[in-house]
């Protein structure tokens, strides 16, 4: 009996300390007075927490579409910062709708409801609908002076671990940050590496180029085994970039053995199979992630098992045998991850 009084006494303290490091608020505000505030970037988006704005047009649209009509809009997230401003936790793309839409930058498109204001910029519309969308309300939930860093970008992650608002990527980015988080950045833009592997703009927005430096260093430095992964890679990159911000955080050269490791991986791939890199064909625009997987790290393990491995014909890697490995279907299982980083690891070995 005794012991389960214990374990009930543990979790109530536990609870009640966690919930003392989330001291918020609720708060109501009019579009105008978001509006005008961002503007003046007394109230601002935080680079390290939130995407490039991507919403199109259409999604713009939609959603003044639902704040004309009155439709409840879903809590923004604000936060109290050091300088005195108020940092937008959660909220950028509807706050950035609201003031491209009232600077009259966004033509509504694609309405279903409001059809009679297709076309229409937020002047054009009667002054009437002007004054009820500038009076329109927003429920604001404000994290007050206290609410630590680490509690803020836990709160981002959770609110965008739902539902399709962003990719696991843009989350890991938003609410991890460190040393091996701010490498895999730096790598992203490293010009062998986006000649090697083209994404779409739209791609790079959702920082598709830092999804494939992380998978890159979390299957080079899981190989063989991957322990840990259970076929769901978002759970396993989450754990590695976590566990690497922690060893970044040292004092250690590790950022500099990690460049070095990716960057003669590039260099092979550059000099073994010219201007193809990791695409389909020579004209390709874009990197699927199970090719790439395959290529770079398969070429990185051959590099470590063997320093002086010399270029060679990697022609292989359009026909079928290694196609067929880096399929998409089911690509993410352990045993099809290992086998085609195998395969690219025994063809430069000489072991197949």
């Amino acid at each position: 009996m005794s012991d389960n009084v214990d374990v009930a006494s543990e979790i109530s303290e536990q609870i009640r300390v966690k919930k003392q490091e989330v001291r918020f608020s609720t708060r109501e505000y009019v579009a105008e007075y978001l509006i005008d505030k961002f503007k003046e970037e007394e109230f601002f988006i935080p680079f390290e927490y939130q995407r490039n704005f991507v919403w199109t047009d259409k999604d713009c649209s939609y959603f003044i579409e639902s704040v004309l009509i009155g439709l409840p809009i879903p809590y923004m997230f604000f936060a109290d910062t050091d300088d005195g401003r108020t940092e937008i936790v959660d909220g950028a793309q509807r706050m950035n709708a609201l003031a491209i839409f009232a600077n009259d930058d966004l033509k509504l498109t694609d309405l279903n409801i409001l059809t009679s204001v297709n076309g229409k910029t937020f002047s054009e519309l009667p002054i009437e609908v002007q004054r009820r969308f500038s009076n329109s309300s927003f429920r604001v939930v404000y994290l007050e002076e206290g609410t630590t860093v680490e509690v803020r970008q836990e709160i981002f992650r959770r609110i965008n671990s739902s539902g399709k608002q962003l990719r696991s990527q843009e989350i890991r980015r938003g609410s991890m940050d460190g040393g091996f988080s701010d490498l895999v950045k730096r790598l992203s833009h490293n010009s062998l590496f986006r000649e090697l592997a083209p994404l779409s703009e739209t791609a790079r927005k959702h920082y598709e180029d830092m999804e494939l430096v992380t998978r890159f260093f979390a299957y080079y430095d899981g190989y063989p085994d991957y322990d840990g992964y259970r076929d769901r890679v978002a759970s396993y990159l989450d754990s590695y970039t976590q566990a690497m911000n922690e060893r970044f955080d040292a004092p250690n050269d590790l950022s500099q053995q990690y460049t070095d490791c990716f960057i003669k991986m590039l260099t092979y791939v550059k000099e073994s199979l010219g201007p193809l890199g990791f695409r389909k064909s020579p004209t390709g625009k874009s990197t699927p992630h199970a090719r790439f997987e395959a290529i770079a790290v398969g070429v990185a393990v051959a590099l470590s098992q063997n320093p002086g491995l010399s270029t060679q014909d990697m022609s292989w890697v359009n026909e079928d045998e290694f196609l067929n490995l880096v399929r998409s279907d089911s690509a993410n299982v352990k045993a099809k991850l290992k086998a085609r980083i195998d395969y690219v690891v025994n063809k430069l070995l000489g072991n197949r």
